[in-house]
């Protein structure tokens, strides 16, 4: 083992990754700067052999604990683009490496959030495509103020949430991570751990989609091209405001209605103002009415 690398690692944040209970990864893994050159580590749990890329040269990586937590000194003075190289029997892939990109939720954002006033965080919360210094990937962010630590497990890492562990902000509780690589339609879940060990997998409470069966899976979906069409409703609704106004509420399921036109056609004829839907969430069976839900 290398002397140099071997003093570079902290072994009690180490030992926390691989036991799961590691809340700030990116502190522990980001590529650091040292006095022998560029520290990069990465945790492949099941990995046999792993090397870094950069530019035209590889690097191979010493594996420092058994579980599969491996470390390199690059002998460069500034961190490089690089990626990781992983063999896990005869699969080889390459992949960047997330703890070298900075957190995508500001600070302001974050403090707003904490204060109840962030009106916008369904713009960061959930699974969102973007692109940082032209890698492409997912942006995952969820908040679980009283997770030990959080992971995602899903399509893209074999379903092995200790591959992927999410970084804790340190005001709010959100739990964030861009993960290079992971494109639309990829399935996901968060794993939490919570007080006392147990171990919970759960779908995102902002997900902007979700499988269609028992099993309830997120899934990354490209929202980039949505385009709302109430506008002529959202010029119109102030008139709506005025208490003096009459209402009359028309309960329903949209199951009970062969389309949307036969609904607002009979809410007419009988001068209904508003109608109230039963919930629209993915549902077990027709007995609940819908209000047991399995997935947003």
């Amino acid at each position: 083992m290398d002397e140099k690398l071997y003093g570079y690692m902290n072994w009690p944040r180490i030992e926390a990754i691989v036991y799961g209970e590691e809340a700030s990864p990116r502190d522990v893994m980001g590529p650091r700067i040292t006095q022998d050159g560029v520290l990069v580590q990465g945790f492949f749990p099941d990995a046999e052999e792993v090397s870094v890329i950069s530019g035209k040269k590889t690097y191979v990586c010493e594996k420092e604990d058994e579980a599969g937590y491996f470390a390199a000194l690059l002998p460069v003075r500034k961190v490089p683009e690089y990626k990781f190289c992983v063999k896990i029997g005869e699969t080889v892939t390459e992949s960047y490496d997330p703890y070298a990109f900075a957190c995508q939720i500001t600070e302001e954002e974050e403090k707003a959030f904490c204060a109840g006033v962030y009106y916008e965080a369904y713009k960061k919360l959930g699974a969102h495509l973007m692109e940082i210094n032209g890698v492409k990937g997912t942006l995952f962010a969820v908040w679980a103020p009283n997770a030990i630590s959080v992971n995602i497990a899903g399509d893209f890492n074999g379903w092995i949430g200790r591959a992927t562990i999410m970084h804790r902000m340190p005001m709010s509780g959100i739990f964030e991570l861009f993960v290079p690589g992971v494109e639309a339609g990829t399935h996901y879940k968060y794993e939490i751990k919570v007080k006392g060990g147990e171990v919970l997998l759960k779908a995102d409470p902002y997900g902007n989609s979700a499988e269609h069966d028992s099993e309830g899976a997120s899934v990354v979906a490209d929202v980039s091209s949505f385009q709302w069409n109430d506008a002529d409703w959202m010029k119109e609704r102030s008139r709506f405001d005025d208490r003096k106004q009459p209402v009359s509420v028309y309960e329903t399921s949209l199951e009970d209605w062969e389309s949307a036109e036969e609904l607002v056609e009979f809410l007419a004829e009988e001068d209904f103002t508003h109608v109230e839907l039963h919930p629209v969430m993915e549902y077990l069976d027709d007995i609940s009415g819908g209000y047991s839900t399995y997935a947003y």
